[in-house]
């Protein structure tokens, strides 16, 4: 029975050996190897920049869907409501931290709203919001339009 213990302990130990020992071994070339160092650099990189171009892509595919589904409205009547009804919907999502719901809400808002660029610093407060709503703007800026009902619920 003790020969049996002795080569499974062995082969046991150093299979839960080498994982430390290739840690170990990763370290030292991470702290020791400038060529290693700039690898990993740039494959964090190339990560970073694949995972941008995707949420992007995400995003920019999120604004046709839902302008697909329901489209901004032409009456001056139906665009109040519609701004309205975005921006509090906007606020119940930040409110709930859900931050790219609240965004997309909101960048509805101004897409119907006459002059959005001017709306836009004062509609919300939470700093992830903004940002996600800059991105936004950027993936899909709001289009020129002629000069569309400017609602008086809004305006200061």
């Amino acid at each position: 029975m003790e020969l049996r213990r002795g080569p499974i302990g062995i082969i046991v130990g150093s299979i839960l050996l080498c994982p430390i020992l290739y840690c170990v071994y990763f370290d030292y070339r991470r702290r020791h190897s400038p060529t290693f160092r700039r690898l990993i650099r740039d494959l964090v990189r190339q990560y970073r920049k694949k995972e941008k171009q995707q949420r992007l892509q995400r995003y920019k595919e999120l604004i046709d869907h839902r302008l697909q589904e329901a489209p901004i409205p032409t009456s001056e009547w139906e665009i109040a409501q519609f701004i309205v009804l975005n921006l509090t919907e906007g606020e119940n999502h930040c409110a709930k931290r859900k931050y790219e719901e609240a965004a997309l809400n909101y960048y509805f808002a101004l897409e119907a709203y006459s002059s959005p660029h001017e709306l836009m610093p004062s509609v919300c407060s939470d700093k992830n919001v903004r940002n996600i709503l800059r991105t936004l703007v950027k993936v899909r800026p709001f289009k020129p339009s002629e000069p569309r009902y400017r609602t008086p619920l809004l305006v200061a």
